[in-house]
C-alpha cells in the first residue's frame, strides 16, 4: 500500500481487506438470501406471498436503522468492539430466525437481524475511510464493493441449490454458520482503525451538530445521498423482481434463471474492476458520470426490447447493462460521499446506507401492490436510471476532491 494507508503505515493488510470484503458481503446476502425460499416460507407460516415479502422488507428495514444507530456509536468508541458484538447479535437473531412459530415472530426477527447487519456494513466503510484518502478510499470500496454488488446476485442462486437439501428454516441457520465464520476472521484480524483522538463526544446535541454538517457541506451530501437512493433503486429493482419477470414471464427454467444471475454476477464483477481501472486514470466523479449514462443507455435498450417483443436474448443484453454500471458506481457514490468527513466517517456511511437500504425496505411491498411484469420492471428501472442519470448530470462541475488531509498525518 501507498503513504495513504492506514494509522501506522500497516494498510488494512491481506487477512483485514479479506475480513472486510467478507463484511461487505454478508448484509446484501443475508437481506435476499430467502428470496426462492418465499412460496416455501408461505405456505408453512400459512401466509400470503405478499406477507412472505414482508419478512424480505422487514430486513431491510432493519438494516436502515441499524446503520443509523451504530454509525454513530462506532465514532465514539470504535470500529472493532462494535463489529464483534454487531456479529455475535447477527449470529443469535438469524438463529431465531431459523425457528420462528409463525411469519409476525419472523418479521421481528428479520427486523432484528437487519439491525444487527447494518452495524457490520456501515463499520467496514468506516474502516475504509479511516484507512485511506481521496482516490485510494474509491479504488478500495470498489473492490469491497465487488462483493457487496455480487452478494444479492448470487445470494438466490445459492439458495436454491441449499433448497435441495434442507427448507427455509435452513438457510437461516447456514446464514448464521456463515456469520460464525466471520465473526471468527474478526476476532483473528480486525484491529482498531480509529485512533482515540479522533474519537467525538456523540451525545445528541453533538450528533445533531455532526448531521447538521453534513447537510452543509460544500459538495452537496444530499445531492449524493439522492443519487445513492436512486441508484440503489434501480440495482434492487433488478434484483429482486427480475426472478419473476425472467419465470413468469420469459419462461425461463429455475436453472436457466440461475445461469443468467451467474452472468449477471459476472457482469458486476467487469463492472467493479473496470471502475478500479477507470479511477487509475479519472476523477472518481468522472467515472460516476458515465457509468450512470451506461445505466441509463441500458434502461432504455430494456424497456425498448421489451415493448417491441424482441428476442430474449436482445433483452438479456440491455438488461444486464444496469448491474453493470449501477455494481460499480456504487463504490464512487460512497467514496465522493464520505470524502469531506475523516471526523465521522461512520455516521456519514450511516446516514447514506439508510437512506439506500431503506428505499429497498420499500420495494418488495411496493412491487407487490403493482404487479411484477416484464413492463413495471423495465419502467421501474427507467425511471429510476433517468433520475440518477439526471442527478449525476446535473451536478455542478467540481474541481477535484474535497479537501482530505491524509489520515496518517491527521
Amino acid at each position: 500500500m501507498n503513504s495513504r494507508q492506514a494509522h501506522g503505515g500497516h494498510g488494512l493488510g491481506v487477512g483485514g481487506f479479506i475480513l472486510l470484503a467478507a463484511l461487505s458481503g454478508l448484509s446484501p446476502l443475508t437481506s435476499v438470501f430467502i428470496l426462492p425460499a418465499l412460496p416455501e416460507l408461505a405456505d408453512d407460516l400459512h401466509t400470503s406471498l405478499s406477507g412472505a415479502q414482508f419478512a424480505l422488507s422487514a430486513g431491510f428495514a432493519g438494516l436502515a436503522v441499524g446503520l443509523l444507530m451504530v454509525g454513530p456509536l462506532s465514532d465514539r468508541h470504535g470500529r472493532r468492539a462494535p463489529l464483534i458484538l454487531g456479529l455475535v447479535a447477527y449470529i443469535a437473531t438469524t438463529v431465531l430466525c431459523s425457528f420462528a412459530p409463525d411469519i409476525a415472530t419472523l418479521i421481528v426477527f428479520r427486523a432484528l437481524q437487519g439491525v444487527c447487519g447494518g452495524a457490520v456494513w456501515v463499520i467496514t466503510r468506516a474502516v475504509v475511510r479511516d484507512s485511506y484518502a481521496g482516490q485510494a478510499t474509491a479504488r478500495v470500496l470498489s473492490q469491497m464493493s465487488m462483493v457487496t454488488a455480487l452478494a444479492p446476485v448470487v445470494a438466490p442462486s445459492l439458495a436454491g441449490q441449499l433448497l435441495l437439501f434442507t427448507d427455509w428454516r435452513g438457510l437461516f441457520l447456514a446464514l448464521a454458520a456463515f456469520g460464525a465464520v466471520v465473526m471468527s476472521m474478526g476476532v483473528l484480524f480486525m484491529r482498531e482503525t480509529l485512533l482515540v483522538e479522533r474519537r467525538q463526544n456523540n451525545d445528541l446535541r453533538a450528533q445533531l451538530a455532526v448531521i447538521h454538517g453534513f447537510f452543509r457541506a460544500p459538495y452537496y451530501f444530499l445531492s449524493f445521498a439522492a443519487l445513492g437512493v436512486v441508484q440503489s433503486a434501480m440495482y434492487f429493482t433488478f434484483v429482486i423482481m427480475s426472478p419473476f419477470v425472467f419465470v413468469d414471464d420469459f419462461g425461463m427454467t429455475a436453472q436457466q434463471f440461475g445461469m443468467l444471475f451467474g452472468v449477471a454476477a459476472l457482469m458486476m464483477a467487469l463492472g467493479n474492476q473496470s471502475n478500479v481501472l477507470l479511477l487509475r486514470r479519472w476523477r472518481p466523479e468522472t467515472v460516476l458520470r458515465f457509468l450512470l449514462t451506461i445505466a441509463f443507455v441500458g434502461s432504455v435498450a430494456y424497456l425498448v426490447a421489451v415493448v417491441l417483443h424482441a428476442p430474449l436474448s436482445l433483452v438479456i443484453v440491455a438488461v444486464l447493462l444496469v448491474p453493470l454500471a449501477a455494481g460499480a458506481s456504487n463504490a464512487d457514490i460512497t467514496a465522493l460521499t464520505l470524502a469531506p468527513f475523516p471526523h465521522a466517517a461512520g455516521s456519514a456511511a450511516a446516514l447514506l446506507g439508510a437512506c439506500q437500504f431503506g428505499v429497498a425496505a420499500l420495494v418488495p411491498p411496493l412491487v407487490s401492490l403493482a404487479g411484477v411484469s416484464a413492463l413495471s420492471m423495465a419502467l421501474t428501472m427507467l425511471v429510476t436510471a433517468v433520475g440518477a442519470w439526471w442527478i449525476g448530470i446535473a451536478m455542478r462541475a467540481r474541481r477535484g476532491l474535497p479537501a482530505d488531509p491524509d489520515p496518517v498525518a491527521a
